[in-house]
């Protein structure tokens, strides 16, 4: 879906007349499921870029603003929830802008502060009150969910792969596939990665994009223990969160899923080859 800076002016001028007056530009780097602008200086626009990932903002109105009450971090904040139009066909929103720097576009940052800081996150958000939450489904691509709905898609994935080992690849999968979660099911943030994260005077501030959130299996969200981080501050993550090794199973079979089905996607690319070489290696 293609939109342009006027007709978003006057999609904003129909359904939120109050906003009009503010300027739109575009951000300097958007994301893949959704595409985001800045309204004025206190706000942004946030428009699913395609039908699957058209409830993501619908979710993060509905729930995002009883999660902030819960945590130290600011998180994505809902101020208006727009409606589907003849000049855009899906829900769209209005949030407050956060200001912070992405870890993504950061050089240098002391990676086992953020390692503590994003395990402190995850347990806060781990705690919140789940009684009014959302299973896990089609509408978040099963994050939090049984790891088997992707099982055919990754056997697969493994044997077409040829760069790595594919007994190792192989290994780590089953493994995860047969650490079944047992635990209690929790709120999760479903795409907790470094795009995610808002960090200000070396510390994380800000967590965005819940979009893929659900209630269910947390493991799919310690992925940047591999996908990002090194060995020295995957030991502080892991150790400050305090995870079972079933757990840890699972969270390496979520990263390996993702690293594999995404090897030959050239924007994906560079990630991919760096996890499977931490997985395979650590």
């Amino acid at each position: 879906m293609e939109l342009n800076l006027q007709t978003i002016h006057t999609i904003i001028s129909q359904q939120f007349p109050q906003y009009s007056h503010l300027e739109i530009r575009q951000v300097l780097k958007s994301g893949h499921d959704n595409r985001t602008y800045h309204l004025g200086n206190e706000f942004s626009l946030r428009f699913p870029s395609a039908l699957e990932y058209s409830t993501q903002v619908i979710k993060e109105h509905t729930y995002c603003k009883t999660i902030q009450k819960m945590i130290s971090f600011q998180i994505t904040t809902p101020v208006e929830l727009g409606q589907p139009s003849d000049l855009f066909p899906y829900h769209f929103s209005i949030n407050r802008w956060i200001e912070g720097e992405s870890v993504n576009s950061i050089n240098v940052i002391d990676n086992n502060q953020l390692a503590k800081d994003c395990a402190k996150f995850l347990m806060e958000l781990q705690q919140c009150d789940t009684s009014n939450g959302i299973e896990p489904g089609i509408h978040n691509f099963y994050r939090g969910g049984d790891l088997s709905v992707y099982h055919d898609e990754t056997i697969q994935a493994i044997k077409q792969c040829t760069e790595f080992n594919q007994k190792q690849c192989l290994d780590i999968w089953n493994m995860g596939l047969n650490a079944k979660h047992k635990g209690t099911n929790t709120w999760i943030h479903g795409d907790f990665e470094k795009d995610n994260l808002l960090v200000k005077n070396g510390k994380l501030c800000a967590v965005i994009d819940f979009g893929n959130m659900a209630v269910g299996d947390p493991s799919c969200d310690y992925v940047m223990a591999w996908t990002y981080f090194d060995k020295s501050s995957r030991k502080v993550f892991l150790e400050n969160l305090n995870l079972d090794s079933e757990m840890i199973y699972r969270a390496k079979a979520w990263a390996l899923w993702k690293a594999l089905i995404t090897l030959n996607n050239p924007k994906r690319r560079e990630i991919a080859l760096y996890t499977l070489n931490e997985l395979l290696n650590s």
